[in-house]
């Protein structure tokens, strides 16, 4: 029997949301802006708050903070801000006092779609994480890669790609002031199947998630802003009623690249589970 995949307008906007709102625990987007230039305020990326071990952080796409010009410096001379904007439409300002980068998944030569493009911002102890930890959640790289492969990487789950496209939200910049309008989570999601899962060099591991176009005009045509966002897997059961609801959902990957559409299809690809429950930490002295 052929599987068919979960279409696109198969979870209801009220479904969709009352997973976000969880979602949204876990998610930041990542800002900076020079000095106290406000017309220099841009939104970089998306991000996960994780925990592995015994560190606490951000994980997101490598470039992110790396392929902007001039690149983000997470520096102590730097004369860049970073903040992270969580739920809430709450702004924190985190010093380069406040986190030191590991960059634990960095490419050889230019960024692809073959990645490697991860990396790690790891809190100290301060009072914007104080803040932080008061506010949002950590999700737990814990569990070994092919337990959660076992329970949410099997198919016809439903995926959802996170995080905060530039396509949703406007930035109005002034002189001394920044208003950002409608910067929110925002959730892609398609029903995975094992085609989508991809084996790379190395033992890092990706997964492709197709946009077919034709189909679903209404998707973004961009998706910008998403690096680095949170891929995250959900299982849906039907009650007696014939109606979805979601039983339990965990994070699998981190967005970092868009095939922009051809003949109609497009898709989003990241890191998949493997990568960063278990790749991505290997030869590191963080835990």
């Amino acid at each position: 029997m052929e599987l068919t995949r979960i279409p696109y307008n198969a979870v209801s906007k009220e479904l969709q949301l009352s997973l976000l709102l969880q979602i949204a625990d876990y998610s930041v987007a990542l800002v900076r802006m020079k000095g106290a230039d406000s017309s220099t305020f841009q939104v970089i990326g998306s991000g996960t708050l994780v925990r592995k071990g015994n560190i606490q952080g951000v994980l997101t796409a490598h470039h992110v903070l790396h392929a902007l010009k001039p690149p983000v410096e997470v520096a102590a001379h730097s004369e860049w801000r970073l903040f992270l904007f969580i739920k809430g439409n709450r702004l924190l300002e985190f010093s380069p006092l406040d986190f030191c980068e590991e960059e634990i998944g960095a490419p050889i030569g230019e960024y692809s779609e073959n990645g490697p493009d991860l990396t790690f911002l790891r809190f100290a102890v301060s009072r914007p994480k104080a803040t932080l930890d008061a506010i949002c959640s950590y999700y737990p790289l814990e569990k070994p890669a092919g337990e959660v492969l076992k329970e949410f990487g099997v198919d016809r789950c439903c995926i959802i790609h996170t995080g905060f496209p530039e396509a949703k939200f406007e930035v109005e910049k002034s002189a001394d002031q920044v208003t950002v309008k409608n910067l929110t989570l925002y959730g892609g999601q398609s029903g995975l199947l094992q085609e989508d899962i991809r084996q790379g060099s190395d033992g890092w591991d990706y997964l492709a998630s197709p946009c077919d176009y034709g189909r679903f005009p209404q998707l973004p045509q961009s998706y910008g802003g998403m690096s680095g966002g949170g891929i995250w897997s959900a299982i849906l059961k039907k009650n007696e009623a014939g109606e979805l609801k979601f039983l339990k959902f965990a994070l699998v990957g981190v967005n970092f690249w868009q095939r922009y559409p051809e003949d109609g299809i497009g898709g989003l690809r990241g890191h998949f589970v493997r990568s960063i429950y278990e790749r991505a930490w290997r030869n590191r002295n963080l835990l």
